[in-house]
């Protein structure tokens, strides 16, 4: 996640300097999200992140895209 997260900072920042005042990472309770590597990380990169509350799915869109996604035979 670490390394994911390094990456996706690095594209934004070369992207759009001025990403973190018109984007929020919304985080779920997922055990990686919440590890202390995750959020020192973040802290440290100023990355502007709301935390859902437990079973928020409806206040992530992409959220509906999974389910179907996951009930759809391939």
């Amino acid at each position: 996640m670490v390394l994911f997260l390094t990456e996706l900072i690095k594209t934004l920042d070369y992207e759009d300097r001025d990403w973190r005042s018109n984007t929020v990472l919304l985080w779920d309770n997922a055990g990686y999200h919440e590890a202390e590597e995750v959020l020192t990380l973040l802290e440290e990169q100023r990355a502007p992140v709301m935390f859902l509350g437990p079973y928020s799915y409806h206040m992530a869109p992409c959220e509906m895209v999974f389910a179907a996604l996951k009930v759809q035979q391939l």
